[in-house]
C-alpha cells in the first residue's frame, strides 16, 4: 500500500495545486501581502495534504480487500489528433482546469477536479472469489469509501473550529469542497466510478454527502447526519420507484 514514485510525484503536484486554489485570493486584506499569502497558502498545503492523503490511504485499504491494487493518478487527457503535432504529450487537465476557474472567478470558486485513482487487478488476492476481476460495483465502494473521507474531516474540523481557530474553519471549507466535488458523476472523480458502478447507490451516495455538508453548516453534527441519513433514504426511494422499479 506504499505510494510508487509515480504517485508521490503527482500527488505533490495534486496538492501544491489544491493549496493554490484554496488560497488564491487570500494574499491580503485590502492590498497584496507577500507574507499573509505565503502563510495562508502553506495552511491550504497542510490542510489538503492531509485529507487528500488520508482519502487515497483509505482507497488502498479498500482495495487491497477487494484482492486490487489502487494507484492514485494526476487527470489526464490524450491531446486530440489535431494538435498533435503542437503538443506531443499528455494534456495535465488536474492543473489546467482547477487554475482556470480559479482564475476566471478570481478564488471565489474552487474546483479542485485534480485527479482520481485507478485500480489493477491482483489475481493471487483475488483467488477464490466469485469474479476473477474487480467488478464496477466493488470499485464504486472504494470510490464512496474515499469520498466519505472529506466528509469526516468536515465532521472533525467543525468540531474542532468551536475552538474559533481560523485553520479549523479552513479546513471544513476545503474537505466540504473536496466531496462535493469528488461526489460529482464526471471522470476522473470517485462520483463517476459510483455511478456507473450502481445508480441507486450513486444517488444514495450523493444525497447523502451533499445534504451532511450542507446541514453541518446549519445544525450540530448528529442532527445533521440523521437528517442527511433520512433525506437521502427519502430520495433514493423515490428515484428507485420511478426510475428504476417502474421500467
Amino acid at each position: 500500500m506504499l505510494f510508487t514514485k509515480k504517485e508521490t510525484a503527482e500527488l505533490t503536484i495534486v496538492i501544491l495545486i489544491l493549496g493554490f486554489i484554496f488560497s488564491f485570493n487570500e494574499w491580503g486584506i485590502e492590498s497584496f501581502n507577500f507574507i499573509i499569502g505565503i502563510k495562508n497558502l502553506i495552511r491550504a498545503i497542510i490542510l489538503s495534504a492531509i485529507i487528500l492523503l488520508t482519502q487515497v490511504y483509505i482507497e488502498k485499504v479498500i482495495g487491497e480487500r477487494w484482492g486490487v491494487n489502487v494507484f492514485y493518478s494526476l487527470w489526464k487527457i490524450k491531446a486530440p489528433r489535431y494538435i498533435t503535432h503542437i503538443i506531443k504529450t499528455k494534456i495535465y487537465m488536474g492543473i489546467i482546469v482547477p487554475l482556470v476557474f480559479s482564475v476566471i472567478s478570481n478564488g471565489s470558486l474552487a474546483l479542485p477536479m485534480v485527479g482520481g485513482f485507478s485500480t489493477e487487478d491482483d489475481q493471487l488476492k483475488r483467488t477464490g472469489r466469485r469474479f476473477t476481476r474487480l467488478t464496477e460495483f466493488e470499485e464504486a465502494k472504494i470510490a464512496f469509501a474515499g469520498t466519505i473521507v472529506s466528509l469526516i474531516f468536515v465532521i472533525a474540523f467543525k468540531l474542532l473550529s468551536l475552538t474559533g481557530l481560523p485553520f479549523f474553519e479552513k479546513g471544513m471549507y476545503i474537505a466540504a469542497t473536496m466531496a462535493i466535488v469528488n461526489i460529482l458523476p464526471l471522470p476522473p472523480l470517485n462520483g463517476s466510478k459510483i455511478f456507473f458502478g450502481n445508480r441507486i447507490f450513486y444517488v444514495l451516495s450523493i444525497s447523502f454527502i451533499v445534504a451532511s455538508v450542507s446541514f453541518l453548516y446549519l445544525f450540530p453534527v448528529i442532527l445533521s447526519i440523521i437528517l442527511a441519513g433520512v433525506l437521502a433514504v427519502i430520495l433514493t426511494t423515490f428515484y428507485f420507484y420511478y426510475k428504476e422499479y417502474s421500467q
